[in-house]
């Protein structure tokens, strides 16, 4: 698990000092537990049933935008008073957060660079991606003709993966942002290899395969659960195989 980082701005384009006054660094346990926190966000509503935010959207997995007129003033400590006020209670041990502000009271010289800034595309509902291991990175998932999905450093299969409607443990609508569906481990999806009208199925404990019937399993497999074995093919030839494992025994995956 490595920590996630994230620049995040209130942006409201009537108030010309909110770039200047807006701008915080995001510490979080991990880029799962940032995007949990970025989808709670993006679905947060008020006792009235108004959006908490009237935007919380995202360029990227690293740079978030936000505004909220739920603050007569300093709206732009709208994402802070949530978090420190603990309503998200899951997120509030799981991130800090630093004040970047630059604005005319507080000038600062010491500006926070990621260091390490994640790679690849936003992990998107819908989206088409890559599957790399995480510490062995040249190592990806690839649909071999038989149906079965080997770990291959020659060869590569893009996947489809999409979210399955009213599965998420959120709200299946987001209150305000730019409408962008992110991934988060408790939603339950379908991973399709690009071109193909099979399903990646997961077994108990076995290898991964495609299959006709339409089959869900949780995005939070990718990142646990889900492991590597040398096994014979029907040929006898052996092959490094994707396998379904226990939470603990699996290795941790990342789409790219």
């Amino acid at each position: 698990m490595t920590l996630h980082y994230v620049y995040v701005v209130w942006r409201r384009l009537s108030h010309e000092q909110g770039t200047n006054w807006g701008r915080f660094m995001l510490t979080f346990e991990s880029r799962y537990v940032a995007d949990e926190f970025y989808m709670a966000m993006a679905t947060l509503r008020r006792s009235d049933g108004s959006p908490r935010f009237v935007t919380f959207s995202r360029a990227g997995a690293q740079l978030w935008t936000f505004d909220s007129n739920a603050e007569p003033q300093d709206p732009w400590w709208a994402l802070m008073y949530v978090h420190l006020s603990g309503i998200l209670k899951p997120f509030k041990e799981r991130m800090i957060h630093t004040y970047l502000s630059d604005g005319n009271h507080s000038q600062r010289f010491d500006w926070p660079v990621i260091a390490i800034p994640a790679e690849g595309p936003d992990w998107v509902d819908g989206g088409a991606f890559f599957v790399r291991n995480k510490r062995q990175r040249t190592r990806y998932w690839f649909c071999a003709p038989d149906g079965s999905i080997h770990v291959s450093t020659t060869h590569q299969t893009k996947f489809r993966i999409r979210r399955a409607a009213g599965t998420s443990g959120q709200a299946s609508t987001l209150a305000a942002g730019d409408l962008k569906q992110i991934l988060i481990r408790k939603d339950m999806v379908t991973v399709q290899a690009i071109g193909s009208l099979f399903y990646v199925s997961i077994p108990a404990s076995g290898r991964l395969a495609q299959t006709a019937a339409l089959v869900t399993w949780s995005f939070g497999r990718f990142f646990a659960g889900l492991g590597a074995r040398w096994e014979a093919d029907s040929a006898g030839v052996e092959r490094l195989y994707v396998v379904g494992t226990n939470e603990d025994e699996g290795d941790e995956w990342e789409l790219c």
